[in-house]
């Protein structure tokens, strides 16, 4: 560590003292009350620049100096650095940091960390540059980090220093690890949209948040929440919404111990408020020779300002002649379809068309009139606002009446079918532990990077249950719109069963209650 005075040129003016560290969670820092400007170093070389003052923290141990330069440096340095020798002026905040270091100087998080940044071995460099950016305050796996070819150890202040967000490099790497300082930024979004200027394209993330799950519920979406100790608690969610809003993809958040180790790829877009977003719209097709054009004529229309709509169709080898109308737009520009050899259930379309959408946003749309389009802007708002990653479209009718469905002189038919969704329903609230009021709608809009990593196979009406209840069980909180649902008969070719289905429901709400969320993990 360096000393410098007033006035002097670079280079030591008082000596060069030996890097010590303090017991565990705390760093030395010296401190010479006639010197101007103070240079604080750390392991590995990393150097950071403080005009006139130290910033001080509760990682920190601030080691005051004689007004002279001492005779022995070591001695002094040594003898100062206890526990103690600075404490911050809120104890109950330098506690829940120190917990903070210790969760993240946890073997299992190190290791974690390590692998979530695995496939980027380090090098020589890209063209004189590193190849991974590793973010830390000089904890965490940091401390430990030996020095290594093509990694560059940058400090979080040299990144943030007050109100103002310096850069610290202009140069482009591979990876980039933000080691437990996400939390500690004044804006999260800031560091995040740093990485990102700093990542090529398809570039790593991998950063450690602490796990809130024994914390205070947040409100899913909230950027500006802190606690009282100054930093920023992010449940899965919120942190997922930072990322997409900062152009990452791909994530994927385990629980290691105390800690939540996330890993994203830099996506080759700007990120989503810089550029118009786009809406993949899921329409599987079999037997609506009589509703398909009008519905597919209506979803072509529909323009949302700043957002761009493509169509994602899917025919399932229809007997009345819908597989004809739908390959007459195979040409056109804004719509992909998919023909299946044969009719294997809703759901097996519906998850051949998510394997192709790339859209940020995917909603599913049938082709048989129940749902208006008009519905589409309410739906995405809350999504493009990053308040929040999951939407239903609740169902209710036109006329307010009670009762989603109403099948006209069939009544009979409509009030057991609105009886067996109350009973569902409770079954689904009971069991994954919901207040919801319409968890099986058709209208489910997803932002895309809430899939990632989910697998599915559920084949017919069965996907809807397994669709929401994994969504739910992966952390996103559902929000429910009322939009506008006109139900069919069976005579004008609704599919679902009165039997068979039901029984698949059953299975599937209790089957993927307790199967594995993520089977790569």
């Amino acid at each position: 560590m360096v000393v410098r005075g007033p006035g002097q040129p670079p280079g030591p003016v008082i000596s060069e003292l030996t890097w010590r560290r303090a017991p565990p969670g705390r760093v030395c820092v010296l401190y010479h009350p006639q010197a101007g400007d103070v240079e604080r170093g750390a392991p590995n070389h990393i150097n950071l620049m403080v005009q006139g003052r130290i910033k001080t923290s509760p990682t920190l141990t601030a080691v005051e100096l004689p007004g002279s330069e001492p005779t022995r440096p070591e001695v002094d340095l040594a003898r100062r650095a206890q526990p103690g020798a600075w404490e911050p002026p809120n104890p109950k905040r330098s506690a829940r940091l120190r917990r903070i270091a210790e969760g993240r100087a946890d073997p299992r998080v190190q290791a974690a960390l390590a692998n979530a940044a695995g496939d980027l071995p380090p090098g020589d460099g890209y063209h004189g540059s590193p190849d991974v950016f590793w973010v830390s305050d000089g904890l965490g796996a940091a401390a430990a980090l030996p020095l290594t070819p093509g990694i560059e150890l940058i400090d979080l202040a040299a990144i943030q220093v007050g109100e103002q967000r310096l850069v610290a490099t202009e140069r482009a790497a591979s990876g980039c690890v933000l080691d437990g300082v996400l939390e500690q930024a004044d804006d999260p979004g800031a560091l995040l949209a740093w990485a990102y200027r700093h990542l090529r394209p398809g570039g790593r993330l991998a950063l450690t948040v602490t796990d809130t799950r024994s914390r205070r519920a947040l409100k899913p979406g909230d950027p500006t929440a802190v606690d009282p100790d100054g930093t920023h608690p992010f449940p899965g969610e919120t942190l997922q919404a930072h990322l997409f809003r900062e152009g990452f993809e791909e994530p994927r958040l385990r629980r290691v111990g105390p800690a939540v180790v996330v890993s994203a790829r830099r996506s080759a877009l700007p990120p989503p408020p810089q550029r118009s977003q786009r809406l993949s719209v899921i329409m599987p097709v079999y037997n609506e020779a009589a509703t398909f054009e009008t519905t597919a004529a209506l979803v072509l229309a529909k323009e949302i300002p700043g957002v761009e709509i493509d169509v994602v169709m899917v025919e399932s080898n229809s007997t009345d002649g819908s597989r004809e109308k739908v390959l007459r737009y195979s040409e056109h520009p804004r719509v992909q379809v998919i023909l299946e050899d044969r009719p294997l259930g809703k759901g097996h379309a519906v998850r051949a068309g998510l394997e192709a959408a790339r859209g940020d946003f995917v909603l599913i749309q049938d082709a048989d009139l129940e749902y208006d389009v008009d519905d589409y802007d309410v739906l995405l708002e809350p999504l493009r606002a990053c308040e929040i990653g999951f939407v239903l479209g609740m169902r209710t009718n036109p006329d307010g009446s009670w009762g989603m469905r109403q099948f006209g002189q069939r009544g009979w038919t409509s009030h057991i079918m609105n009886l067996g969704h109350e009973v569902f329903l409770t079954l689904f609230n009971v069991v994954y532990g919901q207040r919801l009021r319409d968890p099986f709608t058709m209208y489910k809009v997803v932002r895309r990077d809430c899939l990632y990593g989910l697998s599915f196979e559920s084949n017919r009406f069965d996907f809807d249950w397994e669709l929401a209840a994994k969504l739910v069980r992966a952390g996103y909180h559902p929000r429910e719109i009322p939009v506008t649902y006109r139900s069919r008969s069976f005579h004008e070719g609704k599919k679902v069963t009165m039997i068979r289905d039901p029984i698949t429901w059953i299975r599937a709400c209790f089957k993927y209650r307790f199967v594995k969320l993520y089977p790569d993990s």
